[in-house]
């Protein structure tokens, strides 16, 4: 698979999983701070998220550690932080559970980040969804 292809395909998947989940948290905002609590509460869930995420940051990085362009650098920072997101919430879920506390703590604050989600959601999507660029000298 050529390179431009892999970003085009990983943004396809990262891109509108990123907006609907953005969204969602602004939707849901008002719930954040009960679904954190109990997140924190279980360190059953924690492992299990931390094990799922070193995963599929590593299948990521697997299919597209890319560097060649601003969208394609994006990609891979996006998996390298999902990567040491999972291995926090293996190691030293408390790290966690400190952010997420102010977050809890701060107005607005999971506003703020849903809507940065969706927006980089958005972005990506474009990278994902946009017209193929023409082939030259073909």
């Amino acid at each position: 698979m050529a390179e431009h292809e892999s970003t085009r395909v990983v943004a396809r998947i990262l891109g509108p999983s990123a907006v609907i989940v953005g969204v969602a948290v602004i939707a849901r905002r008002l719930d954040m701070v009960d679904i954190v609590d109990a997140f924190a509460q279980t360190p059953a869930t924690a492992f299990f998220t931390g094990v799922v995420s070193v995963f599929a940051g590593f299948a990521l990085l697997a299919f597209h550690n890319r560097i060649s362009s601003i969208g394609a650098f994006a990609i891979t920072l996006i998996s390298v932080m999902v990567v040491v997101r999972g291995a926090v919430l293996l190691f030293a879920p408390r790290i966690v559970d400190n952010a997420a506390a102010f977050f809890n703590e701060t107005p607005n604050a999971w506003t703020i980040a849903g809507a940065g989600m969706a927006l980089i959601g958005a972005w990506i999507s474009t990278l994902g969804f946009s017209a193929r660029p023409p082939k030259i000298g073909s």
